[in-house]
């Protein structure tokens, strides 16, 4: 469908209805924007292995046919107090600098999303903005709070996170090898696990395959299960322990194990751990608010007035089990 408005329109479509110049010109756009260098690939990954194998699209088009600006939410399975539901997650919202002189394109780019998931057993729709657009999801398009997710720390090399003292590397080495120890005995007595929570993805098969596609390492060591992938923060080589499972469950032995192995097959500076980790361990320290390199607040908005007094307890982050394996925010 399509809101004609002068010199541009919206299109509304699921992703098996993208035209191949509409391809061309998201991708290129959508890398001059965040500065990035994704490929078709990349994109159709993404939006095609969901749980209903498609993702729903809301395009700013200019009369050439130009992909000017974009609103995508992914389908994804939940489940919500052990039933399944399906949540929506919002993502790779821009428009074009020469095509914000109509403040409102942002949030007319999901209103015309919101039409055409109605009805499709989608319950509500979540997001985690940047700095910049988080005011305007909230007191524009008026999604709710729901919490801000924590990053907790395993700092390997000191002195090449702080860029100063490079004695302290040898230091801290010698510190993140004893304190791995250390924490290995006092799994054997202590194997705290993640209870389950109100809100969590559901976890089968199809989702693992599609959500650990490419760059992601995996450790499988009997009942273990851990994914993490290295990238480069402005010359601090950091590990994202994104998944660390025992039987399904995050343990705190998932998390010696990742540590371990991710120490053990890489060198890296600093190994971290983003969302919710409602466990007894010892091993993450949680970063302060100050010293965290970005916020990441999760808003949420419910669809229905229905939806809106069945999930009223989605507003609380303590009822959520979220972290990067919902959202890779890095």
């Amino acid at each position: 469908m399509a809101d004609k408005d002068f010199s541009i329109y919206i299109k509304t479509c699921k992703s098996s209805e993208i035209t191949d110049s509409e391809w061309s010109s998201y991708i290129y756009n959508f890398n001059k924007t965040f500065y990035k260098n994704f490929d078709l690939k990349y994109f159709k990954h993404k939006y095609l292995s969901t749980s209903d194998g498609y993702s729903f699209h809301s395009f700013l088009i200019d009369n050439n046919k130009n992909v000017v600006g974009a609103c995508t939410l992914i389908p994804t399975l939940y489940k919500i107090s052990g039933k399944e539901r399906k949540i929506a997650l919002a993502v790779d919202l821009f428009v074009l600098p020469e095509y914000r002189n109509d403040s409102l394109n942002f949030l007319k780019l999901y209103l015309n999303l919101k039409k055409i998931i109605a009805g499709v057993g989608i319950v509500a729709v979540i997001a985690i903005p940047n700095s910049n657009s988080y005011l305007y999801w909230k007191n524009v398009v008026k999604f709710k709070d729901v919490g801000t997710l924590s990053y907790w720390a395993y700092p390997v090399r000191l002195a090449n996170i702080t860029k100063r003292f490079s004695f302290l590397n040898q230091l801290s080495l010698i510190y993140a090898k004893i304190c791995l120890s250390l924490n290995t005995i006092v799994s054997l007595a202590f194997n705290s696990k993640e209870k389950s929570s109100s809100y969590e993805i559901d976890v089968n098969e199809q989702f693992m395959n599609a959500r650990f596609y490419g760059e992601y390492i995996s450790i499988i060591d009997n009942d273990v299960s851990c994914y993490y992938k290295i990238t480069d923060e402005d010359g601090v080589k950091t590990a994202y322990l994104i998944y660390a499972r025992e039987n399904g469950t995050t343990s705190y032995k998932a998390l010696i194990k990742g540590v371990q192995m991710i120490m053990k097959k890489n060198k890296v500076d600093l190994i971290l751990y983003i969302g919710t980790l409602r466990i007894f361990q010892l091993l993450f320290f949680r970063v302060p608010k100050k010293l965290e390199p970005k916020t990441l607040p999760l808003i949420c908005d419910i669809l229905t007035k229905e939806n809106k007094e069945i999930y009223k307890d989605i507003y609380d982050l303590t009822n959520w089990d979220f972290g990067l394996l919902n959202y890779d925010v890095r």
